[in-house]
């Protein structure tokens, strides 16, 4: 076991740095801020345009903004009290953050285990903290999460396996073991894995050279600004003092002393065409290769809700592809739990049965699915219902549907007694 986890450290040290990078890239710290060529007693701002930033965050809302419904596929109506109850626990953030820090490194883990009181909890991993080494058929065999506890320097590691959970610290690459192992309580390693795509299929791959570029022609343009405010005042004839310039630049006048002084201005042309179509064209190749589109620029008042959605294709199909991984995670976050409750609770839930519904938070026609429904009337309720993005979870709002249906059918019943009942006036036939 040693000689296993002296080769994982080697191999996650190996790797670290892109991970350290892409989360610099998120965190705006790009190569063109730390490595921007400064000139001596010359402006040197730096402009920042974090576009991995923005774009990450937007995946995130679009992906898991809305919230993640279960349902039975047998309608065991308990075993959906029991995975809700067991989430109440956990924070409102936890599936957002989890999906920012997958779209960030395009891998992210999610490992079990229960808190101070008893109950199923997750924390998240992230390649640049933690290493799973995978065998030929995608399972974990051993799971390591490397931290620093708050002001201790001493690096400790968790190596989780099927049977144990083993704590160690780690100096110059060699793990020294502190106590004894715990028992895992689950029947295998307790993570799983949101696994978007290869780092190099990543959004920090996409569009790095190019946020690069984008960045340092700004910053250019800043300092060309800054240095010379675009002219200089050129004064012939003059024999001008500190004070002299005080007062000019304070009262904005200038007196010349005689006929022969002159003053004007030298104005440098920057040419902003140029400028601002080279800016244009690395943007556009930025929104191209996100798959992302830009909301500032204004559209037609008649473009239509097909067109809109086509403009958001891109996005839609690389969201589908995040949201399978999310699901993909989910399903083994409620296999774990079923096995926790089995423990606790004595039940034997069957994580088949469950189905993880999530609706991306993404501009819906909802008039055009119900003009289609209505045209098509051979469709499920159910199936129907899920197409709108509004309803957020369908077997409740059957079931609403059916209780309302039942109190109308009971008010229409009373309603026909009353009417049939109704005293005959003037002693008429009833």
């Amino acid at each position: 076991m040693a000689t296993l986890l002296e080769n994982i450290r080697v191999d996650y040290e190996l790797n670290k740095p892109l991970y350290d990078e892409m989360q610099d890239y998120y965190d705006g710290k790009s190569y063109a801020l730390k490595n921007y060529t400064e000139c001596e007693l010359r402006s040197n701002r730096k402009i920042n345009c974090n576009y991995t930033q923005k774009f990450v965050n937007e995946e995130a809302s679009y992906v898991i903004g809305n919230p993640v419904t279960y349902t039975s596929n047998t309608n065991n109506v308990q075993e959906i009290k029991d995975i809700n109850s067991a989430f109440k626990s956990w924070s409102l953030k936890h599936n957002k953050e989890l999906v920012k820090q997958s779209l960030i490194f395009n891998q992210a883990y999610e490992l079990y285990f229960t808190d101070k009181r008893g109950d199923f909890a997750s924390i998240i991993c992230t390649p640049q903290d933690s290493y799973a080494l995978l065998d030929d058929n995608g399972y974990i065999e051993v799971f390591v999460r490397f931290y620093h506890k708050k002001f201790d320097t001493t690096e400790y590691a968790d190596v989780f396996t099927d049977e144990n959970i083993t704590h160690y610290t780690v100096l110059g690459g060699l793990f020294e073991q502190i106590g004894v192992p715990e028992q895992n309580i689950f029947s295998r390693i307790p993570v799983s894995i949101v696994n978007i795509g290869t780092v190099y299929e990543s959004l920090f791959c996409n569009i790095k050279s190019l946020q690069d570029a984008y960045s340092i022609i700004l910053s250019d343009i800043c300092n060309e600004i800054s240095d010379n405010r675009n002219a200089y005042l050129i004064l012939r004839a003059c024999d001008l003092i500190d004070e002299d310039i005080t007062k000019m630049q304070e009262m904005g006048i200038l007196q010349l002393p005689n006929d022969k002084a002159g003053a004007e201005y030298l104005i440098k042309n920057l040419n902003d065409s140029f400028i601002q179509n080279t800016l244009k064209t690395l943007q556009e190749n930025i929104y191209m290769l996100a798959n992302h589109i830009n909301y500032n620029q204004s559209l037609s008042s008649n473009t239509s809700s097909l067109a809109l959605k086509n403009q958001l294709i891109g996005l839609i199909n690389k969201c589908t592809n995040n949201i399978q991984a999310i699901q993909d995670c989910f399903k083994t976050r409620i296999e774990f739990l079923f096995e926790y409750l089995a423990k606790t609770k004595g039940t034997s839930y069957d994580w088949k049965d469950i189905e993880c519904l999530i609706t991306p938070n993404i501009p819906s026609d909802d008039m055009l699915i119900a003009q289609i429904l209505s045209q098509y009337p051979e469709f499920s309720v159910k199936t129907g219902l899920s197409q709108f993005s509004f309803i957020k979870d369908v077997d409740n709002e059957m079931k609403q549907k059916e209780i309302e249906a039942k109190a109308l059918s009971i008010g229409a019943d009373l309603l026909n007694n009353s009417n049939n009942n109704t005293i005959p006036v003037n002693g008429g036939a009833a």
